[in-house]
């Protein structure tokens, strides 16, 4: 995983504290202005993730998908513990 550390700071947008980020960073991920989103946060870590927004895939409905989050969510640390093994 290409891992790259930079630093910015909380700055306004609008009314709102803000970060702003490099477009390249934008780019790696597939995301551009206008997309939506997914942000991530988790208090354990101090870490917030954002990733784009998956569309539902064929079949599967949204009920089914945030069912499939919040078991995702039960046992992060269990996976994780899974994936790094």
């Amino acid at each position: 995983m290409d891992k790259r550390r930079t630093f910015r700071k909380v700055g306004r947008m609008g009314n709102s504290p803000g970060i702003s980020l490099p477009s390249e960073y934008l780019e790696k991920i597939n995301l551009q202005r206008g997309d939506e989103c997914e942000v991530v946060i988790d208090e354990q870590r101090k870490e917030i993730r954002i990733r784009p927004v998956q569309p539902i895939p064929e079949g599967l409905s949204p009920e089914f998908m945030k069912a499939l989050d919040e078991t995702h969510e039960q046992f992060e640390e269990a996976l994780r513990n899974l994936r790094d093994r």
